[in-house]
């Protein structure tokens, strides 16, 4: 009898609480569902563009900065070198005693000075201040005055 009492609630209750056949249906789009899926796919494609043409903007600004730097740091280095270059010659032909040389030399170092930071050319000036003091000292020394 509980047994057959149990039976009847429980097919009580599933007719009551939704044992009917239909199965959850999706509606079929309609004309209004369409276009706003359409202007949301629209909006979102236009979004990604903007994304996708930022991103490149970027991309192409960093290379540009970097092709940039690279041109500095090679003609900080030519400079570096015609630098060392050129002082190697001055000393070079302050041993050789030859002062005229050494002069050429020290103005063309002073030409490229001004292509160097502000302070870097005070290290540069010292440096030229001293070969002109050696030239000067050379030269007279080779010609004494009076003779």
């Amino acid at each position: 009898m509980k047994r057959a009492l149990f039976a009847a609630v429980a097919t009580a209750s599933l007719m009551t609480f939704g044992c009917d056949d239909k199965k959850d249906e999706m509606k079929a789009p309609t004309p209004e569902t369409n276009k706003a899926a359409n202007e949301v796919k629209e909006k979102a494609v236009d979004t990604m563009q903007g994304v996708d043409k930022s991103v490149k903007g970027g991309t192409d600004e960093m290379k540009k900065g970097v092709d940039k730097m690279s041109t500095q740091a090679v003609d900080a280095e030519n400079l570096r070198g015609n630098m060392a270059d050129l002082s190697g010659k001055i000393k070079k032909a302050l041993q050789e005693k030859k002062f005229d040389d050494a002069q050429g030399f020290v103005q063309q170092l002073k030409d490229l000075k001004s292509k160097l930071p502000a302070d870097m050319q005070a290290s540069v000036d010292q440096q030229l201040a001293d070969a002109d003091k050696e030239i000067a000292a050379g030269k007279a020394l080779m010609n004494p005055a009076g003779k």
